[in-house]
């Protein structure tokens, strides 16, 4: 039969070649589309470019993405006591008013 990287039957040899197209797509699409920050890079131009296609796909306008509130502006520390647990003060987050 063969190893894994060198199967001798065709069929094993075409399993062991799409699995490997499928990782290697997977791999590549996830380094491509991976957050780096907010600083430019190689891959900033075509993350906008995939970006602005999947927003056109699904309608999304810049109007749209304006509204959203900005998770990390929005929220801050507040405390509570579950009635399971009176004894226990849990932190939570919630927007400010």
């Amino acid at each position: 039969m063969g190893n894994v990287f060198n199967p001798g039957d065709a069929r094993y040899r075409r399993i062991v070649i799409l699995t490997s197209i499928y990782a290697s797509s997977v791999v590549a699409a996830h380094t491509i589309m991976i957050d780096f920050g907010k600083q430019e890079h190689i891959f900033s131009g075509i993350q906008r470019y995939i970006n602005k296609k999947i927003d056109n796909y699904y309608g999304i306008t810049e109007e749209d993405l304006l509204k959203l509130p900005s998770p990390a502006d929005s929220l801050t520390p507040k405390e509570i006591k579950p009635s399971i647990f009176p004894t226990i003060t849990i932190k939570t987050i919630e927007k400010p008013k």
